[in-house]
């Protein structure tokens, strides 16, 4: 799962912690485990992702160009 951490120049990042062990069988029913937050509180994966998606929104706002696959060379 994953856990925020504070970086050495005092940004927040995320890293990936093992949290627990499957066999390859029960591999597909897996859940994806809440992430913990700095402060020890635990938020919903998706709900850290939208989150993380409106900060990028919000750093990068109007600024941003969508380009369709069609456009890409390769």
């Amino acid at each position: 799962g994953m856990e925020e951490y504070e970086n050495q120049d005092g940004t927040l990042k995320t890293n990936n912690k093992l949290r627990e062990f499957r066999s390859i069988d029960k591999v597909d029913n897996v859940k994806i485990p809440k992430v913990k937050m700095l402060d020890g509180t635990y938020k919903s994966y998706d709900d850290y992702m939208e989150s993380q998606e409106r900060k990028a929104e919000n750093i990068f706002g109007e600024n941003l160009v969508e380009i369709s696959d069609d456009q890409l060379p390769f």
